[in-house]
């Protein structure tokens, strides 16, 4: 019975540390949750907390003969809370209607422009849709291609003729292949449904060698060799618009 607690306390322990790197990571990974959801997690972070002290106190002054008691009462608990977690996680990842994109390594949005080039800030991100240029569902991998689409005014990000700059350009130019890309995940190439706090990788179609990454001085929306789809730079995390 004493192994059986202190295996509950330990489930405990560990979920109370999920929901401390989660809590961490409100401006970075998960920076896409939405307030109420913070709430929530917070919410059962303090649970978790307040059930493992109590648990850890109860049993300091418990009998032997109240031992079953005690597992009866707390057994179960932290897996009822890691259901909710992952009913918000769920919730949160659904993709919406936009998005806006993050570099995962600048920690700079797609933003304001000069001269039609896009520029990289930590503000100000452009909203922006993916379409899949034969109207069907977009998803990952595979052999589709995307416009990256603004829902400002309509225009599409093109690869330039100089093989480096990526510019804003009418939709009248979507049937173009330079203004195309090919969406794989970063990290795992299995997965086919886009979510909130993927990290997608941009091919382009005309020069599928050359993929949307930053500048060097992570100023600008630039391409780069394919060679560098590791460099997280170059990866870029799909978060929500307001």
């Amino acid at each position: 019975e004493t192994d059986l607690i202190v295996g509950i306390s330990c489930h405990l322990l560990d979920l109370l540390s999920r929901l401390n790197d989660m809590m961490a990571q409100q401006d970075s990974d998960l920076a896409f949750f939405t307030p109420g959801a913070w709430e929530r997690v917070g919410g059962l972070r303090d649970q978790v907390s307040a059930l493992r002290s109590e648990l850890q106190n109860t049993f300091k002054t418990s009998h032997a003969a109240g031992l079953a008691g005690l597992i009866d009462r707390y057994s179960g608990q932290g897996d009822l809370i890691s259901e909710q977690v992952e009913e918000i996680e769920q919730e949160e990842r659904a993709l919406g209607d936009s998005f806006v994109l993050r570099s995962g390594g600048a920690g700079k949005y797609v933003s304001t422009e000069v001269g039609g080039y896009p520029r990289l800030d930590s503000r100000a991100p452009v909203p922006l849709k993916f379409q899949d240029i034969t109207g069907r569902q977009v998803t990952l991998g595979g052999s589709s291609f995307v416009l990256v689409r603004s829902l400002k005014d309509s225009r599409i990000l093109c690869m330039g003729k100089s093989k480096w700059y990526v510019f804003w350009d009418s939709e009248y130019y979507a049937s173009d292949s330079k203004c195309q890309w090919r969406l794989t995940h970063a990290t795992d190439v299995t997965k086919v449904t886009l979510q909130y706090g993927d990290r997608v990788l941009l091919y382009n179609r005309y020069w599928p060698d050359y993929l949307m990454g930053v500048s060097e001085d992570e100023r600008w929306v630039y391409c780069v060799y394919d060679t560098q789809a590791g460099d997280i730079r170059h990866q870029w995390v799909l978060e929500r618009s307001n």
